[in-house]
């Protein structure tokens, strides 16, 4: 490979890694009740409470371990956030 080849692909890498990770900051939002929570963008609330609220979201899948995609899973992590209790699934 000569040198103007090594560079476009290590630009593109790079520039595929700046896309993706905007993406996953930028894909989020805070929960109104849980300040720092974060909730997708593309979630819609279906059940809110004091204590509780509850969205429908198209990235989920109960067919997965932990029914949440890694990326969301991992910005939970980033944030601080434990699961300490898990009702149904």
């Amino acid at each position: 490979m000569n040198k103007k080849k090594v560079v476009r692909i290590v630009s593109v890498l790079s520039l595929g890694t700046v896309l993706l990770t905007l993406w996953a900051v930028f894909s989020y939002k805070e929960s109104d009740k849980f300040g720092g929570f974060p909730v997708p963008q593309l979630a819609k609330k279906t059940v809110s409470r004091d204590d509780f609220e509850s969205y429908t979201w198209a990235g989920t899948s109960e067919a997965k371990e932990d029914c949440l995609p890694f990326l969301y899973r991992s910005q939970i992590k980033t944030g601080g956030w434990k699961k300490r209790l898990q009702k149904g699934l």
